[in-house]
């Protein structure tokens, strides 16, 4: 999707600078994006299952065999 403005802003280089408090924060050289990791699958599987996804929804979803599903359910009780 693309945003077509319509009428030109006059002060648009002004609003950039005009509050120098809202800075993007930076970071370091070797300082990597601090990016959440994902659950594991068998956490996931755990949790869907008790939310009662079927075994098959939950394998067709997380692109998993179904025999996998069942052995992460079985340890699990």
């Amino acid at each position: 999707m693309l945003l077509v403005r319509t009428q030109h802003q006059d002060n648009a280089e002004r609003s950039a600078d005009a509050d120098p408090s809202h800075s993007v924060p930076t970071l370091e050289p070797g300082e990597p994006p601090a990016v959440p990791s994902p659950p594991p699958v068998e956490q996931t599987v755990r949790a869907w299952h008790s939310a009662g996804h079927s075994q098959r929804a939950i394998a067709r979803e997380l692109n998993i065999d179904r025999r996998k599903v069942k052995q992460i359910i079985e340890r699990a009780a």
